[in-house]
């Protein structure tokens, strides 16, 4: 089954009582996935803290359907990311400050939650002590019979725009194009300046746990200025002036072109900035002198969040 991802386990919970699970391969269905947190059983000294608990919709033979919880060895990062890699609904990221429900469910400071299987938001207020205006209650499927209620530290409408936007799973196309000093037709614009000093721009932010594919980078019109320039030296990376995913390369003329590493790239729980800096050479080629120039940067990555 292409929807099924291999874990490596260290106890399982069902009903009331452990399973210390042994053998394997051991399989779960990615879309029975109810919920996913970063590992919070201590109870055991065989528990990695950078492991995580699966929470994942079962039915037992003759018994009703519920929810059992596997502890594995996997950090959530790498489970997510096996998770993306199918078409196995959509999820959310809540960050939860208590909840409740079975006994069996402990507290994360993250859950990541199938939007498929929420059956009722509202307001938080099941606990007058810990509960604010700025909380809210999300119970989730647990099975046919129950759920499981994460109190959270958003409001409704946060996490209205968390699920609205949790469609966008898959693989993104993200193009942006940089114009000489007011073009007024790009993304970006290199700022008027009479001098030649190098320009730096945040052009976009790749989010946490996607999957970067491929970064491309093109001049679509060529660069004209007073005296030049003869070179239109580019670079790309994750801060001002950094230039770990392109390091100086001229993109000046039409149809010159480059491709970025992706080592900046690499899974992460954090989002990853992308920044271009630019620099003209050539006498007379100062900023204000441009008339003409567009540079285009083609990022493709699937997104998991």
């Amino acid at each position: 089954m292409a929807n099924l991802i291999l874990v490596t386990p260290v106890s399982v919970y069902g009903d009331d009582f452990p399973i210390v699970a042994t053998g394997g391969p051991y399989y779960i269905n990615a879309k029975k996935i109810v919920a996913l947190q970063a590992c919070q059983y201590l109870n055991s000294s065989n528990v990695s803290t950078t492991g995580a608990e699966i929470f994942y919709a079962t039915q037992r033979k003759g018994w009703r359907e519920g929810v059992t919880k596997i502890i594995v060895t996997q950090s959530v990062a790498t489970i997510i990311s096996s998770i993306g890699t199918l078409s196995t609904g959509k999820k959310i990221a809540l960050p939860a400050s208590k909840k409740g429900g079975t006994s069996y469910v402990t507290n994360p400071t993250t859950v990541y939650i199938n939007v498929d299987d929420i059956i009722l938001l509202t307001q938080s207020s099941a606990d007058a002590l810990l509960a604010s205006p700025g909380q809210c209650e999300v119970y989730v499927q647990e099975g046919v019979w129950g759920s499981v209620m994460y109190t959270v530290s958003l409001t409704p409408a946060a996490v209205l725009a968390l699920i609205a936007g949790a469609g966008t799973n898959g693989l993104v196309t993200l193009s942006q194009t940089i114009g000489f000093p007011g073009s007024g037709v790009d993304n970006f614009n290199f700022t008027s300046a009479s001098n030649k000093t190098a320009q730096n721009i945040q052009i976009a932010t790749i989010p946490a746990f996607a999957i970067v594919q491929n970064l491309t980078i093109m001049n679509t019109v060529a660069f004209v200025a007073t005296g030049g320039p003869t070179n239109l030296n580019v670079t790309l990376g994750n801060s001002s002036a950094d230039n770990t995913i392109l390091t100086s390369t001229d993109l000046h003329a039409l149809n010159s072109f480059a491709a970025g590493t992706l080592t900046d790239f690499a899974l992460s729980a954090s989002a990853v900035n992308v920044w271009l800096g630019a620099t003209p050479v050539g006498t007379g080629s100062n900023w204000s002198t441009f008339s003409a120039g567009q540079l285009k940067v083609v990022i493709n990555y699937i997104n998991q969040n």
